[in-house]
Parts: structure tokens; C-alpha cells; sequence
């Protein structure tokens, strides 16, 4: 791939991903939990509703309020950019459908706004932008429209913003410091009300040039939740939630990616933006011939996972492909399967044998593959720590989803004790017992987590490095076995020699056993 096409694609990939609106919650209004409801000029929002103030919640709990402002039809959003734009008549897509909004904010129960979670979709700064600047002036400094804008007596105590696109920057920042003047106008503790709030939707409109875009009288769309109520009166209950829409955050690395050209791109990014000469795409449903050479004995990665069934020959097939592919740890393999088709089955396969890879390093290297001891400091604690060698890298696995239920289901699936076969239960004990205690039933090995949000992270490492044992009701953490055999207070279960014999031997039998399943591959129907 030369210079100018790679800058294209990614330039191309920029705007796609300023120009992505997001999707705002379905109208759910007899929800008891999470009630969501349009706001219209004739209807009061909810913190000024007698009906809604009336609904019970519990004592500990206090109502917070995602407004999703200015409410377009997506679809709509599509037909005015190729009006200005052009239009692909080659290209065959699904259509977007539903509705987004212009901007979101969260409101307290008493109906004050929250000024740093004010969000302007980056879709309608950019629809606004190529309205009436063109695309060309999406990274301009000066794409936004601050004039009259006014500041607030006190700076605010927010970070400025970071997208990397100066002008969307430049603009929300500018926004919340004249919603935060524009709050600093009202009396202490005065809700806003629909004249109010209409007015700074008007504003909004007018600076990001969304006239075309949006009704004159827009809707707005408004999602309550209960959170937890702050223990002091003059505590506000935290402003994040999973309701707040997100811009792109690819935009950063691909402007540097742009910059760099070339000399940044990994394999992967390579491949991922196109293949390699020769390489071509297998449908495993109609080159038979191609699917049973990659199901040969000796194409099957060294390490399978202990379930009750074996893969389906197709799952078999990706898992094979990707095993036999030169270079693989280096670049992109992509596996197509509709949903229902054992994708995330398949990802127990692929773990397996990572870590039997990693395994055999691991035993050829033993102690050498550590570094000098070095330690960090982590909220106000001394954790130790060894470099790794680089021979060790290359093994880490992440999953990643558009979808934060379908990642969690995962991490939370491969440490169950349900998932492998009865016959493998007693056989294998990592850490069981923390495990259990992570996910909360039986599980039969500490093999994966969940992470992501820092609460998750937090929940982790407490139990499984620093949590002390007691008496049974909690299960020693790692920190504290590992103390107790370097005091001479415990045993390891096995000595390091004996666990590496074990698994080399294990690995020659498994190599004995392809080789007799090679030789009968060969053999006639």
C-alpha cells in the first residue's frame, strides 16, 4: 500500500467516525425502573411532574436524568450530508434508522443541570461544520462558532476537551462554560424549567448551524435512573452513567496515524486496511477441498479447551486457519459467522491454545524470562514486580465488543466450573477458590476476569492479590500464599521441575496421538 492510499482510507475512516450519530434510548415511559420518556412543550420534564415525583424509591437512591436534546431522524441526518456531499449509487448498505440528538445532558433530582456531563454529538458538529464550511475544514481550529458566548464569574474545574478535533473541542468547551453562566443566572437551587432549557437549545442549534437539521420546536427525549444518593447533603451523586452517549475516541490515533503516514502503521493496521498480496477469502460452506485440508491432523493448534463436545468442523476449520496462518500473531485474521453460530464458543478454543503456546515458552525458559525486581507505587501501596522477557509478549488476549454485556458473558464464562467436562473437574485447581469468589459459584480455575470499568479493576485485584484469609469466610489472595511459602509457612502443591516434566510429557503424547490420526487421515472413505 502506497502513501496516498493509506492517507485516503484513514482520512476517509476519520469521517466516518465524526459523521456516526449516535442512537439515543427507545421511549419507555411506564419503565418502573428506568422510565424514559419525550419532552415536549407541553409537557413538564420530570423533576417538575407531581406524577413522576410521586413514584417510591427506595430511602438510598436519588432519580438522575439523561436528556437527549434536539431529537433528528437519523435517516434524515443521512439525506441532507448526500445532498451535500453526493451520493454512492454503487454502494449497497442498511440504511440507519431511529433517532439521535444534538446534545445530552444529565440532570440532579431537583432538576439542576450537571455542567461536565454536557456532550454535543459530534455528528451534528460535523454535520453543522460541512453545512457550511465543508468537509475539508473538519480538523480547522476555527470550525466552531463562539461569538457571544459568555464565561462564568468562576473557571470551571473540568478538563478541557480532547477529541481530536480542535474546532469540536474549542466549541463544547465554550458551551459549558455558557451553561455554567447561564446556571450562575438563576436563584440557589432553582430547577429549570422549559423556557429555560428551550433557550439553550435554541443556542446550541444556532452555534452548530443544525437549522436544516432540526425542527424549529424540537423534541427531547429524557432517560431516569436511580443512583446511589451521596451520604452527605452537599455531595452531588456522580455524574457518570452508562446513559451517556460516547463520541468516536478513534479520532486521536488516526490523526496521528494520518500524520506519520507509513512509518506507525503495525502489521495489523496494514492488514486490517488491506490484505496481502495473495491472500484470498475461504467460504468453508462451498470449497469443501479447502475446509478438509485445514482439518489434517496436523493443522490443530497443540491446545484445545476441556469441554464435554469438540467444535463443530467449521468452528474447527477458523480455529485451524488461524493456527496455520504465517505470521499470525503479527496481523489480522477475521472470522465471519451470523449470529447463533458458536463465535464465542470458538473464542474458548482460541484461549486454550494461546496459553499452551505461552506454556511452552514459559517451560523452555523457566526463571530466565525475568528481569531485574523492580516495584510501583499504586494508591499508596508498593506492589513488586518483574520485567518480562520478550519472548513472553505476544500471548495477551482482550476481548472486545460494541457490546459490553457480550464481553462480560465471556470473562465471566470461561472460569466456571459449567464450563468444562465433569471429567477434567478434579483434575485442575488454579486458584478455584478465588475464582469462586470473583464470579460469585464454582468455578474451576482462575483463567480470565472481568475488567474494563475501574470498579471491576478494583474488585480484582483486591481479592485476588491483596485479600487476607479469614477463617474460611474469605480465601487467602495470591500475595499472601506466595508470603507464606517464601516464610516457610506453606507448600507450593508441585515443585516447578515437576510441573514443567509433566506438561512436556503431556505435550509428547499429544504429538504421538496426531501423528497416529495423520496417518488414518490419509486412508479412504
Amino acid at each position: 500500500m502506497d502513501e496516498g492510499a493509506f492517507t485516503n482510507l484513514l482520512t476517509f475512516w476519520r469521517e466516518v467516525e465524526a459523521l456516526s450519530p449516535p442512537t439515543i434510548p427507545k421511549a419507555a415511559p411506564h419503565h418502573r425502573q428506568k422510565p424514559t420518556r419525550d419532552w415536549r412543550a407541553d409537557v413538564n420534564p420530570p423533576w417538575l411532574d407531581e406524577g413522576f415525583k410521586g413514584r417510591p424509591i427506595p430511602k438510598a437512591k436519588a432519580w438522575r436524568h439523561s436528556v437527549y436534546a434536539a431529537i433528528y431522524d437519523r435517516p434524515r441526518f443521512i439525506e441532507l450530508l448526500e445532498k451535500r456531499l453526493g451520493k454512492q449509487p454503487d454502494v449497497l448498505e442498511a440504511r440507519s434508522t431511529g433517532k439521535s440528538c444534538v446534545f445530552s445532558l444529565a440532570f440532579d433530582e431537583h432538576g439542576l443541570p450537571q455542567v461536565e456531563t454536557l456532550m454535543i454529538s459530534m455528528a451534528a458538529w460535523a454535520f453543522g461544520v460541512i453545512e457550511t464550511r465543508g468537509l475539508a475544514s473538519l480538523t480547522d481550529s476555527g470550525a466552531c462558532d463562539t461569538s457571544g458566548l459568555h464565561a462564568p464569574a468562576t473557571e470551571l474545574s473540568i478538563p478541557g476537551s480532547n477529541s481530536g478535533f480542535p474546532g469540536f473541542d474549542l466549541q463544547l468547551d465554550r458551551l459549558r462554560e455558557e451553561l455554567a453562566w447561564r446556571l450562575g443566572q438563576l436563584s440557589v437551587g432553582q430547577p429549570v424549567d422549559q423556557r429555560w432549557f428551550s433557550d439553550f437549545v435554541q443556542l446550541v442549534i444556532e452555534k452548530l448551524k443544525l437549522a436544516s437539521l432540526v425542527e424549529a420546536d424540537p423534541v427531547h427525549r429524557v432517560k431516569s435512573v436511580q443512583v446511589h444518593r451521596p451520604e452527605r447533603e452537599d455531595t452531588k451523586p456522580g455524574p457518570k452513567s452508562n446513559d451517556d452517549f460516547l463520541n468516536s475516541f478513534f479520532i486521536k490515533d488516526l490523526n496521528r496515524l494520518i500524520a506519520s503516514r507509513l512509518a506507525k502503521a503495525g502489521d495489523g493496521l496494514r492488514r486490517f486496511l488491506e490484505p496481502p498480496p495473495g491472500m484470498t477469502k475461504t467460504d468453508v460452506r462451498k470449497d469443501r477441498g479447502r475446509a478438509l485440508d485445514l482439518l489434517h491432523p496436523q493443522n490443530f493448534p497443540e491446545g484445545c479447551w476441556p469441554a464435554e463436545h469438540p467444535l463443530v468442523w467449521s468452528q474447527q476449520v477458523a480455529i485451524n486457519a488461524t493456527w496455520k496462518e504465517p505470521g499470525r500473531a503479527r496481523g489480522t485474521f477475521a472470522v465471519n459467522g451470523p449470529p447463533g453460530t458458536g463465535k464465542t464458543t470458538l473464542l474458548r478454543d482460541v484461549v486454550a491454545a494461546i496459553i499452551v503456546d505461552r506454556a511452552k515458552v514459559l517451560a523452555a525458559g523457566g526463571s530466565s524470562l525475568l528481569g531485574d525486581k523492580h516495584t510501583l507505587d499504586v494508591g499508596g501501596r508498593t506492589i513488586p514486580y518483574c520485567v518480562l522477557g520478550p519472548a513472553l509478549s505476544g500471548f495477551s488476549i482482550v476481548v472486545a465488543s460494541s457490546n459490553n454485556g457480550a464481553v462480560e458473558n465471556v470473562s465471566l464464562e470461561l472460569p466456571k466450573e459449567a464450563a468444562i467436562h465433569d471429567i477434567w473437574s478434579g483434575e485442575v485447581d488454579v486458584y478455584r477458590d478465588i475464582a469462586s469468589e470473583l464470579i460469585n459459584e464454582p468455578a474451576w480455575a482462575m483463567i480470565a476476569a472481568r475488567l474494563g470499568k475501574k470498579g471491576n479493576r478494583t474488585d480484582f485485584v483486591n481479592v485476588f492479590w491483596w485479600q487476607k484469609g479469614d477463617d474460611g469466610k474469605r480465601v487467602p489472595g495470591l500475595r499472601e500464599r506466595l508470603g507464606a511459602i517464601e516464610q516457610s509457612k506453606g507448600q507450593p502443591r508441585t515443585s516447578w521441575k515437576n510441573a514443567v516434566d509433566k506438561f512436556n510429557r503431556t505435550l509428547a503424547d499429544e504429538q504421538t496421538w496426531r501423528t497416529r490420526l495423520s496417518h488414518l487421515h490419509g486412508l479412504p472413505a
